[in-house]
């Protein structure tokens, strides 16, 4: 693997990185994903492909909930045991990502004091309800959901999360929201996947004029698959725990 990493180093320059304290690699592939991944070389590559994460643009996301795991299903059936496959992953994502992935529709800034684009937003009578932080192997996660009818109801109670103190350092910020009207929308902000999942929970437990944002700060430890089970579980606990979204 060394050499593999070596001559991914010099093929990529300063597009390929490393993260000492999570031990994981990263490869900026375009501007609208990297490549981050870790490996267990005692399996790699001579039994199992390494541990992968895609992390998209705060622009894009999956196209369908079913994206993310048919790309997956991609990149698996270009590794063969023995050999390497960090290069034939890279070059699929770059040639391919396009057929699984869209830009968002809507977009929300991060900027103070509150605006988007040049636009102001005037104060609502929202009331937006916090759960529990939940802590996964130093990574912690927090779910907020309020009543949202507008695309303008969706993007103050985000600015909202986002100007609460301890929100200034969150790694990621994703939202979902659905309307009466059936519209709805997501956003991974960059942890890829979380919008579907998120947007899907609130389709099974039947929430309209709905908006749910999940804080991640990440610890360090790549928490894998698992962290699509944190993300939707602080926000199904938060919703079950909220009379005026359970009755």
């Amino acid at each position: 693997m060394e050499d593999e990493l070596l001559a991914l180093e010099a093929i990529y320059g300063e597009a390929f990185s490393f993260d000492p304290d999570a031990d994981s690699h990263r490869i900026v592939i375009n501007d609208r994903c990297s490549l981050v991944f870790w490996a267990d070389r005692e399996v790699y590559p001579f039994a199992m492909p390494p541990d992968y994460t895609i992390e998209l643009a705060k622009d894009v996301h999956w196209k369908t909930r079913d994206s993310s795991q048919s790309l997956h299903q991609e990149l698996l059936s270009l590794f063969v045991p023995g050999e390497v496959c960090l290069f034939n992953w890279i070059e699929h994502l770059s040639a391919n990502l396009d057929n699984h992935t869209e830009e968002n529709t809507f977009a929300v800034e991060a900027a103070s004091p509150k605006t988007v684009g040049k636009k102001q937003l005037a104060p609502r009578n929202i009331q937006i309800f916090s759960g529990e932080v939940l802590l996964d192997r130093k990574s912690r996660f927090q779910a907020h959901i309020a009543r949202a009818s507008s695309l303008e109801d969706v993007e103050w109670v985000l600015q909202e999360v986002k100007s609460f103190p301890k929100s200034t350092n969150a790694t990621h910020q994703m939202v979902a929201y659905r309307f009466a009207s059936g519209d709805s929308n997501r956003d991974d902000d960059g942890e890829g996947g979380a919008g579907d999942r998120m947007l899907h929970l609130l389709e099974r437990m039947n929430q309209t004029d709905i908006v749910a944002v999940v804080t991640r700060w990440f610890g360090g430890i790549h928490l894998g698959p698992d962290r699509f089970k944190d993300i939707t579980g602080v926000l199904k606990k938060l919703i079950e725990a909220t009379p005026e979204f359970s009755k």
